[in-house]
């Protein structure tokens, strides 16, 4: 499918040190796959001065795109509105700070292509506490998931089509993606080490609790079905002990019950949903 267009697209917040390389080194790999392409800069840093420096370096180049965001607004929203500039392309997703080796995008395209799958995920050979933190969850809270997940990722055009009229309060990138159900393919990649002065991970554990506490509560059945479950379970208990007058909170109960119906129904009509 040699007719077909890819869109880089590099969410950017403190790379300055690093975007030039990732760049030269993802026009090397296009030019050895002959792939028409281009490059997304998403400058999500909201500081003049380094916004500056990147119209320098890349105002010359006709294939590379650099968007501008008012304010920090995160990586999965800086994502999102490079899909939004990349439609009628395949899309690959990478970090800025050399992580994520350009000359392992070979891999996911041969990977789609041979597998026939809409989603491609880079697979880490290393796998730190991130990793096992992420595989947890996707195991508990999205079973019929991928079985892991990276920001080094290949979306084909059909799902970025989708993804970009999603009408959503909170991005997510890999909830949105859940929900259209896509099939999945995984590429073997090893992660580097980033380059001394370039980003350390601007996820904190807080900022991380808070991205993996909105995702399963935007996107999850579990919380609603728990909280169910619980209310059905206490009001089980206070019948037991307490008779006819544990029948108070009888109309939530209903509630809890007409809520496990309708997730039974939607998931008989759809298991994967």
């Amino acid at each position: 499918m040699k007719n077909e267009s890819y869109a880089v697209v590099i969410p950017f917040y403190n790379g300055l040190d690093t975007i030039e390389e990732l760049v030269t080194r993802i026009a090397k790999v296009f030019s050895e796959l002959t792939y028409s392409y281009r490059v997304i800069i998403i400058d999500d840093s909201a500081d003049e001065t380094k916004h500056s420096k990147l119209q320098a370096w890349f105002k010359d180049s006709t294939n590379i795109s650099l968007i501008s965001l008012e304010r920090n607004s995160g990586q999965h929203f800086a994502t999102m509105r490079g899909l939004k500039n990349a439609e009628g392309s395949v899309v690959i997703t990478m970090d800025e700070d050399l992580q994520h080796n350009p000359e392992d995008i070979p891999k996911l395209i041969e990977t789609r292509l041979s597998e026939n799958v809409d989603v491609v995920y880079g697979n880490r050979l290393s796998k730190n506490w991130r990793f096992w933190v992420g595989k947890v969850i996707l195991t508990v809270f999205f079973p019929n998931g991928p079985k892991t997940t990276c920001s080094f990722r290949l979306l084909d055009e059909t799902i970025v089509r989708k993804l970009v009229k999603a009408d959503v309060t909170f991005y997510e990138l890999e909830g949105l993606i859940y929900k259209l159900q896509p099939s999945y393919g995984y590429a073997d990649i090893r992660l580097e080490t980033t380059a001394k002065g370039s980003r350390k991970s601007s996820y904190s554990l807080i900022k991380l609790y808070s991205l993996i506490s909105n995702l399963i509560a935007y996107y999850s059945w579990f919380p609603i079905i728990l909280l169910a479950l619980v209310v059905i379970g206490v009001q089980l208990w206070l019948i037991y002990y307490l008779g006819f007058q544990g029948l108070i909170f009888l109309p939530l109960t209903g509630f809890s019950v007409l809520t496990l119906m309708a997730y039974i129904s939607t998931r008989t009509r759809n298991p994967n949903s």
